[in-house]
């Protein structure tokens, strides 16, 4: 074309047209899987995104585009436009053009960014089954919450016991159903923001203690299975229990700083009722595993206790609920027999329950959506290195194609020619691991901050995604050089 007197601006626009239609068309490609991909990003990310194509967003686009169109283009499109037209027809050109350090560092920079996210990856599923398995230090299992409405009452303290007297005979008719292994009665169990957040101060002390506060029934301990460590549970033979004990957990006797728990008694500036303890449980997760286990205090009725706080806070209402352990398979055939019970009791009182395992998955719905969107992206992220792996193994192949040929006629078997050409690339694919190990590393420290109880991040994680990334390399590049290996060595070396 340049020597049928085409000028360097001619071609230059042409490449440069071919790199913008390129880009354009993959532009219009991007813009609808995006929208095939929203409604699954939305229910990922629990959005409510949507496009919406105004002006400033289309240039945008375009903008963005023509950015891409002519940072991809340009240096291809001067560099092949200054060829001189005798040095190309007479076969001096050779595709080694450009300099490989700019394309093997991008190329390094490619499998840096699959790796971080794989790794990250990696850990994040850990991180979630960690929190899957973990012992909360109560059941959780077969357990069905059935909520009580609130009933008409004249303060928060007749709320609570109204609550409990109106749930009771809903208690006792449970009982008789031979699905039902046990009932107990709370204000609250896991995370669903219905514990007392109160504290006190202790007579001469600077420092107030804050805890956790649970209204319970009798059967609420061995209910979920709480591990009394010292002293006894609550207990109906004892009626004082009813009005003034207490049970107290392991950080809440390490708040008070008691050696001895079993007949203590809490003291508060304002003189709280008669109370003293009967028990220690230990530790149990009451709310999510974000959070680490604080103080808290077990109690049957709360007016005691209420008088001598010096703060409460609440963030639901303080109604009691009704929680079943279940032990039929067919659930929701058990549901609609209690539910007809409930129905015989409270006439049209809404019936309502949930099950306490899905309120706790509830709590790390965000997080396994990240870890959803980031397997996603790790995923994309490689396909993405493996094009341009792909692209460079056949540029460096292509470019060599007449010493292959001459390997092969000197004995050089397939193996061997592989292994040449892989050398190059596991270099680069090492680089781009070795990179991306301490800043994935950062990333998935920040991201366990938010977890009270982390998986140990580990030595395996790295050697996975380094082995994953060697793997994928190796294999991309065999495949390319055994295609070329197979092909026979004299029509290689034919045109010389």
């Amino acid at each position: 074309r340049k020597s049928m007197g085409a000028g360097a601006g001619q071609l230059f626009g042409q490449f440069m047209a071919e790199s913008v239609i390129l880009t354009v068309l993959s532009l219009g490609l991007g813009l609808l899987l995006a929208g095939l991909l929203l409604p699954v990003f939305n229910s990922l990310m629990q959005t409510q995104l949507s496009f919406n194509f105004s002006t400033e967003q289309v240039l945008i686009l375009l903008v963005i585009g023509f950015a891409i169109a002519f940072l991809a283009g340009a240096y291809p499109s001067l560099f092949l436009a200054s060829f001189r037209p005798v040095q190309v027809l007479k076969s001096g050109l050779s595709v080694k053009f450009g300099k490989q350090n700019l394309r093997m560092s991008m190329l390094a920079f490619q499998f840096f960014i699959s790796m971080m996210l794989i790794t990250c990856t990696l850990v994040m599923v850990r991180q979630m089954k960690t929190v899957e398995n973990y012992d909360l230090g109560a059941a959780k299992e077969d357990i069905i919450q059935v909520m009580v409405p609130p009933p008409a009452a004249q303060g928060l303290l007749d709320q609570i016991d109204k609550s409990f007297s109106y749930a009771q005979p809903f208690k006792n008719e449970l009982r008789k159903f031979p699905e039902v292994s046990n009932v107990a009665m709370a204000t609250a169990m896991y995370g669903d923001n219905s514990w007392f957040s109160v504290g006190f101060r202790e007579p001469g002390k600077d420092s107030g203690i804050d805890f956790h506060l649970n209204i319970v029934d009798e059967d609420y301990v061995d209910f979920f299975e709480l591990e009394v460590l010292e002293g006894r549970n609550f207990s109906l033979a004892t009626p004082s229990d009813q009005s003034n004990a207490f049970i107290l957990n392991e950080s809440m006797k390490k708040a008070l700083a008691w050696d001895e728990v079993f007949g203590k008694s809490l003291q508060s500036e304002r003189p709280f009722g008669e109370n003293r303890a009967v028990g220690v449980v230990k530790d149990f997760h009451y709310e999510s595993l974000f959070q680490p286990v604080e103080p808290a205090i077990l109690v049957m009725k709360p007016e005691n206790f209420f008088q001598g706080m010096r703060n409460l806070t609440m963030e639901d209402q303080m109604i009691a609920k009704v929680y079943i352990k279940v032990k039929a398979e067919d659930k929701q055939a058990f549901i609609s027999k209690i539910e007809k019970v409930w129905k015989d009791l409270y006439g049209s009182d809404p019936f309502s329950y949930s099950f306490v395992e899905d309120q706790i998955a509830a709590e790390y719905v965000q997080a396994n959506s990240l870890s959803s969107l980031v397997t996603l992206a790790s995923i994309v992220a490689l396909i993405i290195a493996g094009m341009g792996l792909f692209a460079m193994a056949s540029l460096a192949i292509s470019s060599r194609m007449k010493e292959i040929g001459i390997r092969r006629v000197m004995g050089a078997t397939t193996t061997e020619i592989s292994l040449l050409f892989n050398k190059q690339f596991i270099r680069i694919t090492l680089i781009g691991v070795v990179i991306s190990i301490p800043a994935s590393y950062y990333l998935m420290n920040i991201w366990l901050e938010d977890f009270a109880v982390k998986t140990n991040i580990g030595v395996g994680v790295f050697l996975l995604a380094l082995l994953v990334g060697l793997l994928f390399s190796v294999a991309i590049v065999s495949f390319e050089t055994i295609k070329s290996a197979w092909v026979n060595p004299t029509k290689l070396l034919r045109s010389e």
